[in-house]
């Protein structure tokens, strides 16, 4: 059973955030209630190009969530700015069957993983990524209404390169 995108991060939604082995677990429960099969290499690699294309967004460990992760030193997927969190079928019974607590992430957390991703992405730019420059352009308005803050100066930084 494969999520796209923005059922994984309907997945996060429901409980706030949870770590890449929490998300696994649930995932791997909803291919279980489903009856279908769960390949862990597929999932890792779908988490994986989710959190490239920002629809889910790793906040480090000890992020101010307020109810940490499990594991300490493991990060918190969240929803990203490019995501349209959608709940998988089945999805809703999780937070009733899974033993996880809801976690209340604070928006300023979000933004500064959100700042954090952005500047690697800016710093990894070169004359012929116009069309990355655009994308990134786009996340910054989409991490401005996910999360309130102001992205005029990594607007600034990713301009140049469009």
């Amino acid at each position: 059973m494969a999520l796209d995108p923005d059922e994984l991060a309907g997945v996060c939604d429901l409980f706030g955030g949870l770590t890449r082995d929490e998300l696994a677990r649930a995932v791997e429960e909803l291919a279980f209630r489903r009856g279908d099969e769960f390949d862990a290499d597929a999932h890792d690699a779908a988490v994986a190009d989710a959190i490239a294309a920002f629809v889910l967004l790793e906040l480090a460990p000890g992020s101010d969530a307020d109810d940490a992760a499990a594991d300490d030193d493991a990060p918190l997927v969240v929803p990203g700015p490019r995501a349209f969190p959608r709940t998988p079928d089945g999805g809703a019974d999780l937070p009733h069957i899974f033993d996880v607590s809801r976690r209340d992430v604070p928006g300023d957390a979000v933004e500064s993983a959100v700042r954090a991703r952005l500047a690697a992405a800016v710093n990894d730019l070169d004359e012929d990524d116009a069309e990355r420059a655009s994308v990134l352009l786009d996340v910054t308005y989409d991490a401005a209404a996910l999360t309130g803050g102001e992205f005029g100066d990594v607007r600034d930084a990713i301009e140049r390169y469009v």
